[in-house]
């Protein structure tokens, strides 16, 4: 069987916040990724799972308050953030560091603010838990397909960029199986690390994960405007 070409991501519609980016390119690969295997008869994907299959209640609720605590905490200028969706063309310069906590609400409502006018993830949770794991759930949209889309997963930031290991992952209502999830790992990671040596703006030197809260250390584009 013929190895299938790694889809490639967009690097111009993730210069988005901080560790933001991460979580962008962890939802984005990830779908794209089992959209491949499903078309690959990799993972039996039916339609009716599709259409009725609905995003994982994480339990993170979130107002437009949380949206206005996170870009606060943001050292740097953002213009436009309605419209720094996955795939919208983003203009960036200088660089300035970044030190901070963001709560899941906050991390959530960011990112659903992201992609609110076109993006094609909605209804995205992040959650952050006691143990250093993370949880992500959303609804992703690519090539007329619309199905949720859930990992579990944790960050090892010690080589100076994250590293992802990911625990759990489903696409609508089918599980992946380990060979599946050591598959999606390796795309991941290697998407972060190819995104990374491209981006002398971002870098990320720690990402910390506790009860409800991440804190990240790094650095950010001082002004990001979406076009």
């Amino acid at each position: 069987m013929k190895k299938k070409k790694r889809k490639k991501i967009n690097k111009n519609a993730s210069y988005a916040i901080g560790g933001l980016i991460v979580f962008s390119l962890i939802a984005f690969i990830i779908f794209v990724g089992f959209i491949v295997l499903a078309f690959t008869g990799h993972i039996p994907i039916f339609s009716d799972m599709l259409g009725t299959a609905k995003a994982k209640d994480l339990g993170v609720k979130f107002t437009n308050t949380d949206y206005q605590n996170a870009i606060h905490k943001i050292p740097a200028s953002l213009s436009n953030v309605e419209d720094m969706c996955f795939g919208c063309p983003l203009s960036y310069k200088g660089a300035v560091a970044m030190n901070t906590t963001l709560t899941e609400r906050e991390f959530s409502a960011l990112i659903n603010k992201m992609n609110e006018k076109s993006g094609p993830i909605k209804d995205m949770q992040i959650k952050f838990n006691s143990d250093g794991t993370a949880e992500l759930s959303a609804m992703a949209n690519y090539s007329g397909i619309n199905a949720p889309v859930y990992a579990e997963f944790t960050i090892d930031s010690s080589s100076g960029s994250p590293e992802f290991n990911i625990q759990s992952l489903s696409f609508a209502s089918v599980a992946a199986g380990q060979g599946q999830i050591d598959e999606m790992e390796t795309q991941l990671n290697s998407g972060v690390q190819d995104f990374f040596s491209d981006s002398p703006e971002l870098g990320i030197t720690e990402m910390s994960i506790s009860g409800g809260q991440i804190d990240i250390v790094g650095t950010i584009p001082e002004n990001i405007t979406a076009s």
